[in-house]
């Protein structure tokens, strides 16, 4: 597969970004017709511009920079890089507009006697501050670029702010590896490209499922477990960006910077984690890790004892999965037919996104039956000849997404429907 340029990757950067930050919005407020207008303009443009990239990386495997035929593409591509900063504005400010609406309506909720903790109150609250995170998707200040030369450094602030924030400080690492609460949020930087990580704080859960549970495996055997030490969860599965950034190439069987990288075997993701650990970008006393088995359930689950951590129904529109195939209603649903951009569903209560659906996550473990009674920080079978996958995928129907459900692949497999999420654990 052909690597980026430099350039493509700032617009990979802004897809992924802007899809980060929608994700929940969507899905909690009706956009009005203005604003879905305006997003849609954004984001075409954007699209527009990633193709002509791959159109230029193409033509510098036969060319040099200054053939013509690699200028003339820059042209189209800075055209549209002009017209950018006036298509953010317009979406800036119809979706302010939109937290006007959702403002006026808490307003007159309060005007008819209702309090601020009632539920309709706090839903509306809860939804006009994901729409006002997202304004900040859509910055006033971004400079039209006046070269092609110059395309990087205007969008490097609108990248910057839109891929979720600052780095964590070192400083903050070092007086503690472990978070407040689960869900809190760190942010390290790698190759440029931040991988946002959640805490999962040590506890208990029941792993597995009841016997109640429709559609449940004779292996999903329900049971207690201990996890003494917490960890870190990457908050998506790992994108194509963050990959080629560290291992300069593309196996994916559907390209673009904000989706999974898939195609990846068990052997491939062990490869990548290792880079990282040898390039020293974990924090000090700290490596990345593949998820043990019970980490990522730890983490699917977020508390949460349902079969999906939404709560029981699954036909494709809270997950990417064969919605055709749906779990715990007969009202069909969407099939994609493909992985969505990480971030396109709701994220679980821990902040953590696509844990169910889009592809299966690789786990550390080798594949076994689970203890007869409760146990400890488990790493699954001392031996095997197959590893564990979790979370289902895009082409599965909605039963194989329940947070119990297990999947395992010799570890040299590769498939379009198979990715993986890195997990960030002490040294011990």
């Amino acid at each position: 597969m052909r690597r980026q340029t430099k350039t493509l990757v700032f617009f990979a950067a802004l897809a992924v970004s802007s899809v980060l930050a929608f994700g929940n919005a969507v899905y909690a407020w009706s956009e009005s017709k203005d604003f879905r207008v305006a997003r849609e303009a954004v984001d075409s443009l954007k699209n527009d511009c990633e193709e002509l990239e791959g159109k230029r990386s193409e033509l510098l495997a036969d060319h040099d920079e200054d053939h013509q035929l690699v200028k003339a593409v820059e042209d189209e591509i800075l055209a549209l890089a002009k017209q950018y900063p006036s298509l953010l504005a317009e979406a800036h400010e119809q979706l302010a507009k939109d937290i006007q609406a959702c403002d006026a309506i808490i307003a007159k909720y309060l005007e008819q006697g209702m309090k601020r903790t009632d539920e309709k109150v706090t839903e509306l609250e809860s939804q006009k501050n994901e729409l006002e995170q997202t304004l900040t998707h859509y910055p006033l200040n971004v400079v039209a670029p006046e070269t092609y030369a110059e395309i990087g450094r205007a969008f490097l602030r609108v990248t910057e702010d839109m891929l979720q924030g600052d780095e964590t400080p070192a400083e903050e690492w070092s007086a503690s590896f472990a978070g407040k609460e689960s869900g809190d949020l760190r942010v390290i930087k790698i190759e440029g490209v931040p991988f946002r990580f959640h805490w999962a704080s040590p506890g208990s859960f029941m792993m597995g499922s009841p016997g109640t549970e429709r559609g449940r495996d004779l292996d999903e055997f329900l049971h207690k477990v201990t996890l003494s030490s917490g960890f870190w969860m990457l908050e998506t599965e790992v994108t194509q960006l963050m990959w080629e950034s560290i291992m300069e190439d593309n196996p994916s069987e559907f390209e673009g910077a904000n989706l999974p990288v898939e195609c990846v075997s068990w052997e491939d993701c062990q490869k990548f984690v290792a880079k990282l650990n040898e390039l020293g970008f974990a924090p000090a006393g700290a490596r990345f890790a593949l998820p043990t088995e019970a980490q990522w359930e730890y983490a699917c689950r977020a508390g949460t004892t349902t079969p999906f951590p939404w709560g029981g129904v699954l036909n494709g529109d809270k997950a990417n999965c064969d919605g055709r195939y749906p779990y715990g209603t007969d009202v069909e649903g969407k099939y994609l037919g493909k992985t969505a951009p990480v971030g396109s569903y709701s994220a679980n209560p821990w902040g953590l996104f696509d844990m169910n659906g889009n592809v299966w996550e690789w786990c550390e473990d080798w594949y076994g039956d689970y203890p007869s009674s409760g146990s400890t920080d488990p790493r699954g079978s001392a031996t095997g000849t197959l590893r564990v996958l979790r979370g289902g995928s895009w082409n599965h129907n909605a039963q194989r997404c329940r947070s119990a459900y297990r999947l395992y692949f010799v570890a040299g497999r590769r498939h379009g429907n198979v990715g993986f999420r890195l997990s960030l654990v002490p040294n011990n």
